[in-house]
C-alpha cells in the first residue's frame, strides 16, 4: 500500500529521509560545469512565473531533505529573481541518508525489494539566510476534483513500482520507472479517494509553481545550520 502521507507531507514541506549536496551551474558561473556523475540520472527543476502567497522577500531557493527535523542537508541552491529559479540536481546520495523504498511503496509493487530512496523539498530563504517558506508545483482541476502534485526523488538503483491496490475506501495505482539517481514524479489524487503515483508527466496539465511564505522566519532552519556533503560522496 502506498503510504499516502508521504506524498501529502511533501506538499507541506515535511519530508521523510535525508540526502546530500548537488550542484547548480548558476551558483558560480566562473567555475567549470563539473557535469553529471557517471551512471546517475540528473534532473533540472525550472520555475517561471512563481505565485507567492504571503509577504516576504525571497532571495534564495534551497533544495533540501530532512534528516531529523530541524536537521537537514542541502541538495543545491540557486538565486530567486523575477519570480523564477533553476536548479540542476545531479549528485549521489550517501547510503546512510536514504531509506528503504518499502517505507513509501508497497513491497508487492517493487521490482527490487532492496531499493532505497529519499525525497527532496524546496525551501525559500530571505537575504538574512532564514527559511521563510517553501515551494511546490501543482495543479487543481476543480471541475473534476483532481489534484496534481510534482515531487522529486533520489533512488540508489534502477527499479519500477507498478500495480494496483484496493485499500478499502480508496484505490492506489502505481506506474513508476525510476532511474538510478534523481527523478521527477507525480502524485495525483482523484476526488479525494483514488490516487495515482507515476513518473509519467500528465498530458495537457499546466502545472503552476507557488511559494507559501510564513509571517515569521524559521530560526531552526537558519542558513548556518545547513549540513552539506562534498560532491560525489557515496557514504556507506
Amino acid at each position: 500500500m502506498i503510504r499516502r502521507n508521504v506524498f501529502r507531507l511533501m506538499t507541506a514541506a515535511i519530508v521523510l529521509s535525508a540526502v546530500m549536496i548537488a550542484c547548480d551551474k548558476d551558483k558560480d558561473k566562473n567555475k567549470p560545469d563539473p557535469g553529471n556523475v557517471p551512471g546517475y540520472n540528473s534532473i533540472t527543476i525550472e520555475a517561471n512565473n512563481v505565485i507567492v502567497n504571503g509577504s516576504g522577500n525571497i532571495a534564495t531557493v534551497r533544495a533540501v531533505v530532512f534528516e531529523d527535523y530541524p536537521d537537514f542537508y542541502e541538495v543545491c541552491s540557486a538565486p530567486y529573481q523575477n519570480n523564477r529559479f533553476m536548479l540542476i540536481i545531479r549528485d549521489t546520495v550517501p547510503n546512510v541518508l536514504v531509506m528503504p523504498a518499502k517505507g513509501a511503496f508497497s513491497m508487492d509493487m517493487l521490482s527490487d525489494k532492496n531499493a532505497k530512496i529519499t525525497f527532496g523539498e524546496l525551501l525559500a530563504y530571505n537575504t538574512a539566510g532564514e527559511a521563510i517558506g517553501y515551494f511546490y508545483n501543482h495543479y487543481y482541476d476543480g471541475v473534476n476534483d483532481i489534484y496534481y502534485n510534482m515531487y522529486f526523488i533520489y533512488t540508489d538503483r534502477n527499479f519500477t513500482v507498478t500495480g494496483v491496490e484496493d485499500n478499502g475506501w480508496y484505490e492506489t495505482r502505481c506506474n513508476c520507472t525510476f532511474k538510478k539517481g534523481w527523478n521527477i514524479g507525480y502524485y495525483i489524487e482523484y476526488d479525494g479517494t483514488d490516487e495515482l503515483v507515476t513518473t509519467e508527466k500528465p498530458a495537457g496539465i499546466n502545472f503552476q509553481w507557488e511559494a507559501d511564505v510564513y509571517d515569521y522566519a524559521s530560526k531552526l532552519l537558519k542558513q548556518d545550520k545547513i549540513k552539506k556533503f562534498g560532491r560525489g560522496v557515496k557514504g556507506e
